[in-house]
């Protein structure tokens, strides 16, 4: 499940959960290449919830040739997320991509997420 919450000016908010499938991502993928045209460098803020990879093979392939184009279209992306190596994934992003800030919070944080996206 990839629901989008909030997509205003240069903030984006989505929820994800569960298997990811490939209408979704096209979805997302739609929705930020928009807000970037709109607004530039965008502020992404995601709440990842269970997340159990892709929905077969053609959402996977997606992913792959389109999730490395985001990068290049944030500013700064917080991600709540109980998970500890999603966490931990998200800041060897942010070593070998510094171009952008991105940060993995815990639900506990959510609040300290929110404020770190703020310009």
């Amino acid at each position: 499940m990839l629901k989008i919450i909030v997509a205003e000016g240069d903030y984006l908010e989505y929820e994800v959960g569960g298997k990811l499938h490939r209408e979704e991502l096209l979805a997302y993928y739609r929705c930020l290449d928009e807000r970037f045209r709109k607004a530039g460098p965008l502020r992404v803020f995601v709440r990842v919830t269970a997340f159990r990879g892709y929905a077969g093979p053609a959402a996977w392939w997606l992913f792959l040739t389109r999730e490395h184009k985001v990068l290049r279209k944030v500013r700064r992306y917080a991600a709540v997320a109980d998970e500890a190596w999603f966490r931990l994934l998200l800041r060897g992003v942010n070593r070998v991509v510094p171009s952008i800030r991105i940060r993995g919070f815990t639900r506990q944080e959510i609040s300290a997420a929110r404020a770190w996206l703020q310009p």
